[in-house]
């Protein structure tokens, strides 16, 4: 996927724009976090000791984490500023699906896809310059883009241990 892209209108400027492949790759992360916090049985965890929502912003940092850090390993690997820049992206993404999580539950599993379809669509002024609010096609040195996935990933964590999901009339998320 290393440079791979694709050419896809963007509606608002009328033109084609070049969609790198790596801004997909944070979506199987986002996807598996969002199973994995939504795997859960909650009359037993409602009677624990333990503290879960503390333990799942560690299992979201930890995975965000090791997200980064490998996009980071194969940005030095192969010398490919667009392969750190899915960490960042990472970051974002996750942020952006606990804290849509904890508005809308369920759901939330796609609002990484919606966020990419609306960056396709929509978020380039022209073919190469893309919209402040895009955050993903943004350069891996770009400290806007950084600071943005930061305050995601932050409001994230804070949706997911002050305002979990509730369960519904099932018992489940």
């Amino acid at each position: 996927m290393q440079g791979k892209t694709l050419s896809l209108p963007s509606i608002l400027s009328g033109t084609s724009n070049q969609f790198l492949f790596t801004l997909i790759a944070p979506v199987p992360l986002c996807a598996a976090l969002a199973a994995s916090l939504e795997s859960r049985i909650f009359s037993p965890e409602e009677t624990g000791l333990r503290n879960i929502p503390l333990l799942d912003a560690g299992l979201t940092l930890l995975s965000t984490a090791v997200a980064a850090a490998s996009a980071l390993g194969v940005s030095a690997a192969l010398n490919s500023p667009a392969a750190s820049a899915a960490g960042r992206n990472a970051a974002f993404l996750v942020g952006l699906t606990l804290f849509s999580r904890s508005i809308i539950g369920r759901p939330a599993v796609m609002v990484p896809v919606a966020w990419i379809f609306c960056v396709v669509f929509f978020g380039y002024q022209n073919s190469q310059q893309p919209y402040f609010w895009t955050i993903l096609p943004e350069s891996s040195s770009n400290p806007y883009a950084a600071a943005v996935a930061v305050v995601a990933l932050s409001a994230g964590l804070a949706a997911q241990i002050f305002w979990p999901p509730q369960p519904n009339e099932t018992g489940e998320a």
